[in-house]
């Protein structure tokens, strides 16, 4: 009667441990991939600066890099945008600076001349002749007062250049890029908001000759502790002693890493884990019933430095049929299959 209550309370403890493992199991498959400041070969290329297309050519900074190096142009910024800065704590996400090139060939607009004979102050009657020159939509004036007189021509202009970029970014938000467009744009009264209109001058070809385009990447968030619970499904190949009686045999395992503290705390890789060590030696025979619950601590190799899927762990085990009742002591070589 003991032994068949033992064999029920295992067969319900194994139950509810498989459906934890396959909770955990589909959270941890919907998770992404912890965000690396790192690009792939592919997303490289697409940085690159390409003037047909418009792309600025892109370089992806730490944050805190990318306000250390325009330290100095933060510093420059008006003292009332500063103490905006500082009151809300903001931090520098992207920085570029563009170069254009306005090419454009002119035709027609206003020309006057006007011939000027001052016989009293000028007896041989030599005129002058004064010239002035506005192009049609009054951006460019050129004035001569006196056309036989070197140097003393003025030419003046007025011009507005309409600069409207684009980020655009990956759905992990890692990759980034820029895309700019330039056109030259002239005043075109008010809208309905009582903002001046602008409208574009047709004829004209802008080309970007350099443009830069640095950012950080903002979807990284500040750690806090609660992000050492972070689930996932690790496999294992066991070491597992008894004691008493003397015993040891090599056997594979199953689990997951409930926390682990280096997700708060650079190289502080310890986790917590829950495995199931399935006895194999006679399934149809009931031996299923012999398998192993284990708690125990395991270390990543070797985040931050080098990034991998492999683990050392050591815990306890105990088997089902026999709850607390006889112990394992096990060293894990361990392996995570989701991050």
């Amino acid at each position: 009667m003991i032994d068949s209550k033992k064999k029920s309370v295992a067969m319900i403890v194994m139950a509810v441990l498989l459906v934890l493992l396959g909770i955990f199991a589909f959270i941890t498959t919907k998770e992404l991939d912890r965000i690396r400041n790192n690009l792939t070969a592919k997303d490289a290329q697409i940085q690159q600066l390409d003037v047909e297309l418009g792309l600025s050519q892109s370089s992806l900074l730490e944050i805190s890099d990318l306000n250390k190096k325009y330290k100095d142009e933060i510093n420059g910024f008006p003292d009332k945008l500063k103490a905006i800065i500082d009151e809300y704590k903001l931090k520098l996400a992207s920085r570029d600076k563009t170069i254009a090139e306005l090419r454009n060939t002119i035709k027609g607009g206003q020309t006057e001349v006007v011939v000027i004979t001052d016989p009293e102050n000028n007896p041989s009657g030599q005129q002058s002749i004064s010239y002035k020159w506005t192009d049609s939509l009054d951006r460019f004036h050129l004035v001569d007062p006196d056309i036989f007189v070197q140097n003393n021509e003025e030419f003046s202009y007025n011009q507005y250049i309409s600069v409207k970029g684009h980020v655009l970014y990956g759905k992990d938000g890692r990759l980034q890029i820029r895309r700019i467009e330039l056109s030259e744009v002239i005043p075109d009264g008010v809208g309905a908001d009582g903002k001046p209109k602008y409208k574009e001058v047709g004829g004209g070809k802008m080309n970007i000759v350099d443009s830069t385009f640095e950012y950080a990447d903002i979807g990284t968030k500040q750690r806090t502790w609660m992000d050492i619970f972070h689930p996932r499904i690790i496999a294992s190949f066991d070491a597992q002693m008894k004691l008493i009686p003397p015993e040891s045999e090599l056997r594979p395992s199953v689990g997951v890493e409930i926390l682990n503290f280096g997700r708060y705390i650079d190289h502080a890789n310890l986790g917590v884990n829950a495995k199931v060590t399935p006895n194999m030696d006679d399934v149809l025979g009931g031996s299923l019933l012999a398998s192993r619950l284990g708690i125990g601590l395991d270390y990543t190799l070797l985040p931050p430095i080098l990034d991998t899927n492999f683990g050392l762990g050591i815990g306890i085990a105990t088997p089902s049929n026999n709850l607390l009742n006889e112990w394992y002591l096990t060293v894990d070589a361990i392996f995570y299959i989701t991050n």
